[in-house]
């Protein structure tokens, strides 16, 4: 019997960032069913998410490859995405060409938050206090 996939879950965060955390292995399918939901959510004006990726504890390389291509079309209808991952998990999405995530790839989820609220403050560094939440 195989034991069942962890579920992702997903919250919202001050500032309306989508957090999404996904846990175990990460495929192609994995990937598919998290980054479809996020692609739909920008065309209705959603456009702040946060994945992370640090409770996941295998990456496929076609998974690694299909989430750094939804990464790139969620940057090009707008979206920032900033990815939360561990050095093993970071190590697979740069070689698969998700090193140009729009919000970037972070260490910690506090980072990946910062960086999305700031471009939604409409700034490139850090978040002022006003910008939050």
């Amino acid at each position: 019997m195989v034991p069942p996939r962890p579920a992702d879950s997903a919250h919202w965060e001050d500032g309306g960032v989508l957090v999404v955390d996904v846990a175990g292995e990460f495929d192609a399918d994995r990937a598919e069913r998290l980054c479809e939901p996020l692609l739909r959510m920008t065309r209705i004006g959603r456009r702040h998410f946060v994945v992370d990726l640090a409770a996941v504890d295998a990456v496929r390389s076609d998974g690694a490859l299909r989430f750094a291509e939804a990464a790139l079309r969620l940057g090009a209808a707008g979206a920032v995405l900033a990815v939360v991952a561990g050095t093993a998990v970071r190590r697979a999405l740069l070689a698969a060409g998700a090193g140009r995530v729009s919000g970037g790839l972070h260490a910690t989820r506090a980072d990946a938050l910062a960086a999305c609220r700031s471009r939604a403050a409409g700034g490139r560094g850090r978040p002022t206090p006003d910008s939050i939440g």
